[in-house]
């Protein structure tokens, strides 16, 4: 009498199960879980009833967490704003942009406005995460006066799902 191996079965049906649970990338920045954004980010205080991550940050209106004004949307941190140093450079700054963006992020479009610029960009691991692929991420200089387009002085980055478009406002 033959034995039957069922171990190529149960290897199969454990592979199988692994490949239909996965989700695509773990996202720790824009489209991550709140519980990775968590785990990824120190939550320094709640700011303005919002919560705020990271450390301190000199800003034109004073010390603010890196990370202000985190909002999460069924579960996913879908909007927030970075605070950069004073002085921040475009190229810094859009550098700061996809350290918080999967790999597989494209440029849809860069628009520049009066008071401030919209970067929108692309991403199927978005689309997976949030049900949106796209993200578009104000640029500004904010401060006591207002807010304003200075290239060589970026303070700001809000994250929002969704596209700007060249009527927007800041």
């Amino acid at each position: 009498m033959a034995r039957r191996s069922y171990l190529p079965a149960v290897v199969a049906i454990a592979l199988l199960v692994s490949a239909c649970g996965s989700s695509g990338p773990e996202l720790t920045g824009f489209g991550a879980t709140l519980a990775t954004w968590n785990a990824a980010h120190h939550e320094d205080r709640d700011d303005a009833g919002l919560r705020a991550y990271g450390p301190t940050v000199a800003t034109p209106q004073g010390p603010m967490p890196q990370f202000v004004e985190v909002m999460p949307v069924d579960g996913r941190v879908t909007q927030y704003v970075e605070v950069l140093r004073i002085g921040t450079s475009l190229a810094d700054a859009k550098e700061a942009v996809l350290l918080n963006l999967p790999s597989t992020i494209r440029t849809v479009s860069f628009i520049v406005t009066a008071s401030c610029a919209f970067w929108n960009l692309t991403s199927p691991d978005l689309k997976t995460a949030t049900g949106s692929p796209s993200v578009m991420v104000e640029m500004a200089h904010d401060d006591s006066l207002g807010t304003s387009w200075q290239p060589g002085g970026v303070n700001t980055l809000t994250f929002n799902t969704g596209r700007a478009r060249s009527s927007n406002t800041c």
